[in-house]
């Protein structure tokens, strides 16, 4: 049997800058910071949090060359499509790949989710 498993094995998607880690933004404060200007997105992805203090396991994020902004958890799947779309993937490394912070009210207040845009 040929190397079965290796196709498991992923590469990291996208390099980020050094001075990135650690430097994670809320999405309101990502409005507050951006207000309705395309943000320049150079990365994307998923993390695993295992800390019992975490409210989910897993949580999306999108990238700029100065912090992660974290992506809400209802929008985790168009996270993972993206990350399984090479063509995706490709054009985001271009530059191509933009987003704005949307907000919206629901029955519990005033919430905020992401918008996808080409730059």
């Amino acid at each position: 049997m040929a190397n079965y498993f290796s196709q498991f094995n992923r590469e990291f998607l996208f390099e980020l800058p050094e001075g990135i880690q650690g430097n994670y933004m809320k999405i309101a404060d990502a409005k507050e910071k951006y207000g309705d200007e395309v943000i320049e997105v150079i990365a994307y992805g998923i993390s695993t949090n295992h800390s019992p203090k975490a409210v989910s396991e897993r949580n999306a994020w999108i990238a700029t060359e100065e912090e992660f902004i974290n992506v809400p958890m209802f929008q985790l799947p168009e996270v993972e499509k993206m990350m399984n779309d090479t063509n995706a993937v490709k054009l985001c490394k271009q530059g191509h790949l933009g987003a704005t912070i949307e907000e919206y009210t629901n029955q519990w207040g005033v919430q905020y989710k992401v918008k996808w845009t080409d730059r």
